[in-house]
This record gives C-alpha cells, structure tokens and sequence, in this order.
C-alpha cells in the first residue's frame, strides 16, 4: 500500500463524514426529538446500503415481462448513481493494486455537494421546523401540536418514552414503510429472478431475508437499549421519576413495553417473511440455536441497560464484549444441556420434546443469569436516583 492509497482513502472517508454529518444535522432539524432524528438517519444509511446489492441482482436479470420499462430501463443507471455516492466502492477502488493516483474522485465531489445541499436545507428550515417561542404563537399552535401528539395514555412513562425516545407513531410509520420497501424489493428480486415459480421467495433468498431484518431487528433492540436509561440521566429526570406513583419495576415494565412497540414492524416483517417461506427457514435452524440466541441477545439487552447507568456511550461495546466472551464456554454447555432435554422428552414420549428441552433451560438460564442481572438493574436504578 502506498501513500498515495491511503492519502485517497482519507479523501474519500471525508467527503462521505461531510456527507453524513451535514444529512444527519438535516433530519435533526427536521425532527420533533432526538429519537425521531435517530431513527431517521439510521433507515436511511439502512436503505441506502441496502439498496445496493438489490439493484445489482435487479440489473443483472433479465427485464421480466410484468415490469414496466421505466422501472426496467433505469435501473443500471440507478446502480451507478448509488455506487458513485458509496464510500466502499471507492475504497475498494483506492485500495486495490495499481490503483490511479485520484485523490479527488466522483465520490468524494457529490458527496461534498450532497453535504452543501443538506446544511443549505438545515439554514432555511431552521426557523420554520423550530418550536415557537412566543405565548401568541403557541396558543396558535395547539391544534396542531394537540393532533401531533395526542393525549398521554393512562401508562404514562410508556407514553413519554414511545413519544420522545423512539420518535413516536411518525417513526412507527417510517420504520413500518421502510421494512414493507425492503420486504417488497426482494419479492421484486425472486420475481424478476425466478419468474415462473409458485413460491413467494425462493428458499435461499426467504433465508437471507430472514436474516437480513433479524439482524435490523437486534440492532434496534440493542439501540433501544443503551439509551432507555441513559436519557433520564442525561436530562436530569432521574429523581422525578421517584414520584411516580409506580414501582421501580414497574416503571422499568412501562419503559420496556414503549420499545416493544417501536419494535414491532420489524417483529412483524419477520413473521411475515415466516409466513412467505417457513419451511426453508425452519429447515435451516434448530430450536436450540433459536433458544441460544435469543438468550444471548436478553444477556446483551440487559448488560447494556446495567451499564449504561454508569458507563454511558460505552455501554453498549463492553455489553457486546462480555457476551462475546461467554460465548466462548455457554453454547457447548447451553445447547449439550438443551439436545439432552430434548432427547429424554422424546424417550418419555412427549410429543413436543423437540421444544421442552430449550424451554426448560431458558427458564434455567433466566432464573440464574437474566433475574439477578434484572434485580441488580433496579437496585443500580434506586442508588442512582437517591443520589
């Protein structure tokens, strides 16, 4: 690797950091609370990286007969757009031997004018997207923000939290769109791919979408749960919670039901794709790998809310590092003691055993490594607030 590579490589990260910097700044002018910001910036960067390998198995299949040509004709030319604003292939580009000596090329200049624009957007929606602050104005306003928002329901901090942390029903819809999108351009891929089969997906293609939005899903889940608790910290509003007429674990219960709700399109979309192909995805997994992971992923979520009181940002990587160590001894003793179960409810003549075994040692594995984890968040919640 040369300096020239890398010199080209510093280029191009730059121009996709202006990029990304000034677009999301544009969705959080745009954008009622920080959730919404969030949420919106992370479906675009998904939609867009997504958007990529789509257009690739689009563009290279023949044009199907049901497709109209102006879906058909621009797609290549929709590909090249996308890979010319991409930051990886123009790494791959820069890095590659005897790659030219551009500094500057195409990506990093639409990148640059793509950021220019977004701050340009940012300047002129300010004052028209930021909240009024006169008393006349805000008396004008409250049939709008009455219909935006809505009355609190009578689960208050689920309210609260669905509302400013998860970005509210505008996100729910937002997040809802951008899964049936994805969801129907691989419907639009098996077609165009496999035009005269009777399957809704094909059983390779039913498998990585299965994984694709099982893996959006946990993103979310472990996003959710780095700032459930580091936002009351952060505003301050720790202590007030104490007055709620609530418990400790119920206010946890209310919290934790505001991002089951936000998550609920992706836990849907996966039910769905479930009901398109489930023999080929159930082909490919075991209950007992499914049992693992979702422990797995319960011990992350709840390292990341134990952490996050105290080490905040850095929660979430030191959650993820802890779980990736345990994974180097559970899975042998999680999924031995699993098959065993399974097998002697199979001898017993249990026609379920195949499922009583992960069952019986996910209760194990909560009862001994989730509760604690559990009792110790609200304890860690109490000596936090009393401070």
């Amino acid at each position: 690797m040369t300096w020239e590579q890398v010199l080209t490589a510093y280029v191009a990260l730059a121009g996709w950091l202006c990029l990304m910097s000034n677009g999301a700044l544009l969705c959080s002018v745009v954008s009622a609370s920080s959730g919404r910001a969030v949420a919106l910036v992370t479906g675009l960067m998904v939609l867009f990286f997504a958007s990529a390998p789509m257009l690739q198995s689009m563009a290279a299949t023949r044009p199907a007969s049901w497709l109209p040509f102006w879906f058909n004709q621009p797609t290549t030319t929709r590909l090249g757009w996308q890979q010319t604003l991409s930051v990886l292939p123009r790494l791959d580009e820069a890095l590659a031997p005897k790659s030219p000596s551009t500094f500057a090329g195409p990506q990093f200049w639409w990148s640059v004018a793509g950021g220019a624009v977004c701050f340009g957007l940012s300047v002129v929606l300010f004052n028209r997207c930021a909240s009024p602050d006169t008393p006349s104005a805000v008396v004008r306003s409250q049939t709008v923000r009455r219909l935006a928002v809505g009355r609190a329901w009578k689960l208050a901090i689920a309210w609260k939290d669905f509302l400013f942390f998860t970005g509210g029903a505008p996100m729910l819809l937002v997040r809802g769109l951008l899964y049936a999108l994805v969801t129907g351009a691989f419907l639009l891929v098996h077609q165009v791919t496999h035009p005269s089969s009777t399957l809704w997906l094909s059983d390779d293609l039913a498998w990585f979408c299965f994984l694709v939005f099982v893996g959006i899903v946990t993103v979310e889940a472990l996003f959710y749960a780095t700032g459930l608790l580091m936002q009351e910290l952060d505003s301050g509003t720790l202590g007030p919670l104490r007055l709620v007429p609530s418990s400790t674990a119920g206010v946890m219960l209310q919290k934790l039901a505001a991002c089951l709700i936000a998550l609920l399109p992706g836990m849907l979309t996966i039910a769905a794709v479930l009901g398109l192909n489930g023999g080929a995805i159930s082909a490919r997994t075991e209950p007992a790998m499914v049992i693992w992971y979702v422990f797995e992923l319960m011990l992350c979520l709840h390292l990341t809310l134990l952490f996050s009181m105290r080490t905040r940002w850095a929660a979430l990587p030191i959650a993820l590092f802890l779980t990736a160590a345990s994974n180097l001894c559970t899975p042998l003793i999680f999924l031995s003691l699993i098959r065993m179960s399974s097998a002697v409810a199979r001898l017993n003549g249990i026609e379920i055993g195949g499922l009583v075994g992960p069952f019986i040692n996910m209760v194990w594995g909560w009862l001994f490594v989730l509760f604690p984890l559990e009792l110790e968040i609200v304890n860690s919640w109490n000596r936090t607030a009393a401070k």
